[in-house]
């Protein structure tokens, strides 16, 4: 939980990157203080569903305010599309083994922060390679076009 919460902060830097210019601009600096104080204070208050609650409503947010602006970049709609598709495929299991355990009477309130932080952390991690794969694929096609030299 406290490596979640010390990563949590630089995850939601790099998500507010994609944010309109203007917006992130004005407002990125205390959207992300924000952030870290509801973080904090749900961790207190609500243990690992309450930080769980507070990166939805940042998902939420990002999903209506920051991508829109980044339909056509494939640097950020890739692994945006990556993380959909495993969380969408993962999630079945996830419940899946959430029922099972109920019935055998596991306390699922302990395994739900596991599952969910397993979750997040696997396809956060299926994203960054997208992202690293997208990029690579950039700079090959820019230095096989020989435009690499002029960008640099």
């Amino acid at each position: 939980m406290k490596n979640l919460l010390r990563l949590s902060p630089r995850v939601y830097n790099a998500l507010l990157r994609v944010y309109p210019e203007e917006l992130r601009r004005e407002f990125g600096s205390e959207m992300a203080l924000v952030f870290a104080e509801d973080l904090e204070a749900a961790r207190r208050d609500e243990g690992v569903r309450g930080v769980l609650r507070v990166w939805l409503c940042a998902l939420y947010e990002f999903l209506r305010f920051g991508l829109p602006g980044q339909i056509e970049n494939p640097a950020v709609m890739v692994p945006v599309i990556t993380f959909a598709i495993g969380v969408l495929t993962q999630s079945g299991g996830v419940l899946l083994d959430l029922r099972k355990a109920h019935a055998l009477g596991i306390p699922i309130g302990h395994l739900t922060g596991v599952w969910a932080g397993a979750l997040l952390l696997t396809n956060l991690l299926s994203a960054l390679i997208s992202l690293a794969a997208v990029r690579a694929c950039r700079s090959r096609a820019a230095a096989s076009l020989g435009l690499k030299e002029q960008a640099s």
